[in-house]
């Protein structure tokens, strides 16, 4: 798990960071009643609309627990106010105050980290290809679909410079593309691309290559800079999320298994995941303690 370590302490290091005097995002929650929580539509199983018109996915069941948790800690009912976000506006959004924590698939990055403040990392992940099986790749035609200005279109910009890169709004776009042959591969987080293929007419025709990610990331929520008070409390839900998990709290592995289990939305194999929620836990703790 050593490749986990810089993005875990990188994320952990603005939990502490200088409050601010004018009203922080928790002060407005409890003068308000209202979380604001940005989010995207279409990054199955973290975060979409289903068939009936309703916001699902692991990311929002998190929501809920952090809404749950800000009840708990202000005594008061909150309501979670759910906010499309899309991968252009959403770190603007939360700069801009507009919504006060956004949790979906947005990797933690560098540069990323100038801009907002991350909580600890949930979901490991990282970039991997969609693509069909009977395809045969010819070197010099190899052309790879990505969505502008995320992490995946910089990954395959990075490993694949011999490639044509065509660009989509997002990757169900990219997904059709690939299906009627217009693209060989598509650039996404695995964990993403296994819900997008399952998406399609045809999933068997499909798979993911190379079957770990290339660039190892992983997935936080993160909010505008100076909220240490929020950051710690969603911080503190996450955790809590996670050690419930391993210690097969009902509820908890209830949320997984919703969306990874074997009978999940899309099922995975949990060890590695497991793995991970242990790091995240262990380094969160290894850094109160140097705190204290």
């Amino acid at each position: 798990m050593q490749r986990w370590t810089i993005i875990l302490l990188s994320c952990l290091s603005t939990a502490f960071a200088t409050p601010s005097f004018a009203e922080t995002a928790i002060e407005r929650i409890s003068r308000t009643g209202i979380l604001n929580a940005g989010t995207r539509t279409d990054a199955a199983p973290f975060s979409y609309i289903n068939g009936n018109g309703e916001w699902v996915g692991y990311s929002i069941d998190l929501l809920k627990e952090i809404e749950a948790r800000l009840e708990q800690a202000l005594s008061k009912e909150i309501q979670l106010n759910l906010v499309e976000v899309t991968t252009e506006n959403r770190v603007a959004r939360v700069q801009q105050g507009e919504v006060d924590i956004v949790c979906s698939s947005t990797s933690y990055t560098s540069s990323r980290a100038t801009q907002v403040d991350f909580s600890v990392p949930y979901f490991p992940t990282g970039t991997q290809y969609l693509v069909k099986d009977d395809n045969s790749f010819s070197i010099g035609e190899f052309r790879v679909g990505i969505v502008p200005r995320t992490t995946n279109a910089e990954v395959a910009e990075e490993y694949l410079g011999i490639a044509t890169f065509i660009n989509f709004e997002d990757q169900a776009e990219g997904l059709l593309a690939l299906e009627v042959g217009r693209i060989d591969a598509l650039a996404g987080d695995g964990i993403l691309l296994e819900g997008l293929r399952q998406t399609s007419e045809n999933p068997d025709e499909l798979s993911i290559i190379p079957p770990e990610p290339i660039s190892p990331q992983a997935y936080a929520c993160f909010l505008n800079k100076q909220n240490p008070e929020l950051l710690e409390l969603v911080n503190q839900s996450l955790i809590e999320f996670m050690q419930g998990v391993l210690t097969n709290d009902n509820q908890d592995v209830a949320i997984f298994n919703t969306w990874f289990g074997a009978e999940g939305v899309t099922p995975v194999n949990p060890e590695p995941i497991y793995e991970f929620f242990q790091f995240t836990i262990d380094s969160y703790e290894d850094s109160n303690q140097r705190q204290l």
